[in-house]
């Protein structure tokens, strides 16, 4: 064999296997494609199940904001803190009629203090438009005559202290103690 035949058998030798590449080359080529492709359907399947499911989430986020929402209106409930917690059962305070009487008085005052700090009616307004809510018969006439005679310019009651005087001067006998004394003295 002379050196050009051993040339051309390694040439030859050379050739196969480049074309031994060529193919695997190729046959890697379509393995990666189809992978890829692959690939590309489970990821677009995974983004779309990913998708709905956020649309789900979202729809249920909105139904439960729009229950809270409710469920805020209904309490009168605007404090987030609030919302979850257990709620007592407030007692109205007992109206007052006018009675003359020190200690029905201050008990009626007393109660509409604990009653507006229970409601947490902080507000001196907010008392004084609650206030005649709790009134009857004499002490309900009498509140009605005042705020006539404070829109003609006469003393006008603006704040609960205000309020918890005029109500003592007008409904408190002046001699309390005296009358008790003589009560006494007549057992």
């Amino acid at each position: 064999m002379t050196e050009w035949e051993a040339v051309a058998s390694q040439v030859g030798g050379i050739m196969e296997s480049l074309k031994s590449i060529s193919d695997a080359h190729t046959s890697l080529v379509g393995i990666v494609e189809e992978i890829r492709d692959g690939a590309k359907e489970t990821i677009d399947t995974i983004n779309d199940n990913v998708k709905e499911m956020m649309n789900t989430f979202q729809g249920k986020l909105e139904e439960l904001d729009a229950r809270v929402n409710t469920i805020m209106k209904v309490t009168g409930s605007n404090d987030m803190k609030t919302c979850g917690a257990e709620r007592t059962k407030v007692l109205e305070p007992k109206a007052f009629g006018g009675a003359r009487d020190a200690k029905e008085v201050d008990n009626f005052l007393f109660d509409m203090e604990l009653f507006f700090r229970v409601t947490k009616r902080e507000s001196e307004e907010d008392k004084l438009l609650i206030l005649p809510l709790y009134l009857v018969d004499d002490a309900k006439l009498w509140w009605r005559n005042k705020i006539v005679r404070a829109g003609l310019g006469a003393n006008q009651v603006t704040s609960w202290d205000m309020f918890a005087k005029e109500l003592r001067a007008q409904f408190c006998p002046e001699n309390v103690a005296y009358d008790a004394r003589c009560k006494l003295g007549e057992l």
